[in-house]
């Protein structure tokens, strides 16, 4: 449900991590605003329009009114920051001349959540009253993926939308993704593996989207990841309901945490290895050859990703330079030095990610490290201008393995 009553307590000052606060906030009220904080956000991109740029599309989320072409208003808000406290902010409406966006604005001086830091943590807004909200900025890779799954949602892009009362999809005749997941999620039993899953959220695509074939490496990626979401949000709710149709509902608080955690594991771990499955088959596809998993592991190490092997990487005489070792996260803020421990051989790693921008001080570490950033190109514009030359896209990055792997035969 999403209250039209004020919430004069907001979040409640307790010791919970944002996470655990943030989750409980959207449960409580029934809906949220999950979006990542973007270069263009704090001001990091030249346009001098700070302030959180809110998705129009979801404007029954934080404002009264939908967008009106050729106005502009404002309406005044109360957000009450987890650990900051309250800001008698703005939610504006731009609609004259060639603008059409909506902006969260008004913090006043020392507002900690706006500055070039924070480019890529998630934000989680909620709406507890006609004009107040609660607000969470979540800037570490464990919070953020805390709060996915226990909401269940995955911001892949700039935005995503919790809502505790999803409906079913509707079957429907045509061929969407969303009528294949449904269709599919209706035949099961149980939960499949991930690799099960990956190889039907393609056919689902495959089945959507005649022009998928022709489409580049980046947006394949993408759509793959997210067809995979879709699908896994059906399949989770069937299954759900069958347990319960089955009795299985737990008798007890011990029994019902257990179940609970149980979900929530198998969400994050899903999320990781959607990303695996799907570069894998990318690569695969590409005729990029690679060992992962038990055969990539080298020097007590296991990358996600060795190219072109394990066999090559262990031979002395393999030049270095046409030698990779990608990692895969689906976020980074903090992930990214895991990677600089594995393949001790290698002086430069690559990491693709799916995180919607980093400041520009940690892509500054992460290249005096040694590791460059693989992002989908639709992913680019949450990052700095300046910093976006930093950046490989996926299909930059296979086509210089491939033409590296050819020089070297």
């Amino acid at each position: 449900m999403d209250s039209e009553d004020p919430d004069p307590a907001g979040p409640a000052p307790t010791d919970e991590g944002v996470a655990t606060a943030a989750v409980a906030s959207a449960t409580r009220h029934g809906r949220a605003l999950l979006k990542s904080i973007s270069a263009n956000n704090v001001g990091a991109t030249g346009s001098h329009e700070t302030g959180f740029y809110l998705p129009k599309g979801e404007w029954r989320l934080f404002a009264p009114e939908g967008p009106v072409k050729g106005e502009n208003r404002t309406w005044d808000v109360e957000v009450r920051w987890w650990r900051h406290g309250p800001t008698a902010s703005h939610v504006k409406w731009y609609g004259s001349g060639t603008r059409s966006e909506y902006r969260l604005t008004g913090f006043g001086r020392a507002f900690p959540y706006l500055t070039e830091a924070q480019i890529g943590s998630l934000l989680v807004l909620v709406k507890t009253g006609p004009a107040t909200f609660d607000a969470f900025v979540a800037d570490h890779d464990d919070d953020i993926e805390e709060i996915q799954a226990g909401l269940g949602v995955e911001v892949l892009g700039s935005h995503a939308v919790f809502e505790a009362a999803r409906a079913p999809v509707a079957p429907a005749p045509a061929r969407t993704v969303a009528s294949f997941a449904a269709d599919y999620a209706a035949a099961l039993v149980t939960f499949p593996t991930t690799r099960e899953l990956a190889a039907k959220a393609r056919e689902a695509v495959l089945a959507a989207d005649r022009g998928f074939p022709a489409r580049d490496l980046d947006a394949k990626l993408l759509a793959l990841v997210e067809a995979e979401y879709v699908l896994f949000q059906e399949v989770e709710r069937r299954v759900y309901a069958l347990e319960e149709a089955r009795g299985a509902s737990p008798s007890n608080l011990d029994a019902f945490l257990r179940r609970a955690q149980s979900y929530l594991q198998r969400r994050k771990a899903r999320a990781g290895k959607s990303l695996e499955h799907h570069v894998a088959a990318i690569l695969t596809e590409a005729g990029v050859p690679f060992s992962t998993g038990p055969d990539a592991e080298v020097h007590g190490t296991r990358p996600d990703l060795l190219i072109p092997g394990r066999d090559a990487y262990l031979d002395q005489e393999h030049p270095d330079d046409a030698l990779w070792m990608l990692g895969l996260k689906t976020t980074c803020r903090d992930r990214w030095r895991q990677v600089l421990q594995e393949a001790p051989r290698l002086r430069r790693r690559h990491l693709l990610t799916l995180q919607a921008g980093v400041s520009g001080a940690q892509l500054r570490q992460m290249q005096e490290n040694g590791v460059t950033l693989v992002v989908p190109r639709a992913l680019h514009d949450a990052f700095a201008p300046d910093d976006r030359p930093r950046l490989l896209t996926v299909a930059k990055f296979v086509e210089t393995v491939r033409d590296r792997l050819r020089a070297a035969r």
